[in-house]
Order: C-alpha cells, then structure tokens, then sequence
C-alpha cells in the first residue's frame, strides 16, 4: 500500500471524530434508556468511589498548598501554616516577595551563576 492511500484530509479526520463522539453518546443514551432511566454514575471521589481525598484534613491542605507554592516546607513552617485559615495561608503565600540574593561575583563562571541560582531558587 501507498503512503498516499493512507492520508486523510482534516475534513474526513473530523468527521470521524464527530460519527464517534455521535456513537459514544448514542450508546450512552441506550444505556440509560435500557436501565429505566436511572443513570448513576460512580465517582472515584464520590461516596460509593473508592478513594477518599487526602486533602479533607487541613494539616494535609496546607502541605498540599506550601508544597505546590515553594520547594519544601519545615515543620514548623507546617505547624503555622496549619494554625491558620486556609484563605489567610494563601493570601501569605501569594503576597510574599522574594530575596533576591546579589549578582554572582563572576557572570561568565557557570559554577557561580548555578550557586546563585539555588540561593535564589531556595
């Protein structure tokens, strides 16, 4: 077979894409229909699912949100995050400005210019 057997245009890659989201909804709808219109539908999240999420607990939303913001957190640094409200931790993490440490001694060295980077990165 050809190389130029095998090519589609956009308009037939469409459309093929269309007939299968039509099938997938049809099929849906029969679905529904045969069970006598009582869809349900089962969550991994919702209460018949079968994962509970680790961040129902605040301590665990706070390290969620210090470990998505930053690099790390202390305990400490947990500890007092964990001590106040959730929206109160984000207007913190979100208003703070950084340290910018000062220009490395010698631009051109790439060992210089890493160790600055990890001081300005931390």
């Amino acid at each position: 077979m050809s190389s130029a057997a095998l090519r589609l245009t956009r308009r037939q890659a469409l459309a093929t894409a269309a007939v299968g989201a039509a099938g997938a909804a049809g099929l849906r709808v029969l679905a529904v229909h045969l069970s006598g219109g009582s869809a349900t539908t089962v969550s991994a999240a919702g209460p018949m699912g079968a994962w509970a999420s680790p961040l129902g607990d605040g301590r665990a939303l706070a390290a969620h949100l210090l470990r998505r913001a930053g690099f790390a957190a202390s305990a400490a640094d947990l500890d007092h995050a964990t001590s106040m409200s959730y929206d109160d931790l984000v207007d913190q993490v979100v208003s703070q400005r950084p340290d910018v440490p000062a220009a490395p001694a010698d631009p051109v060295r790439y060992t210089a210019v890493s160790a600055w980077w990890y001081r300005h990165m931390a």
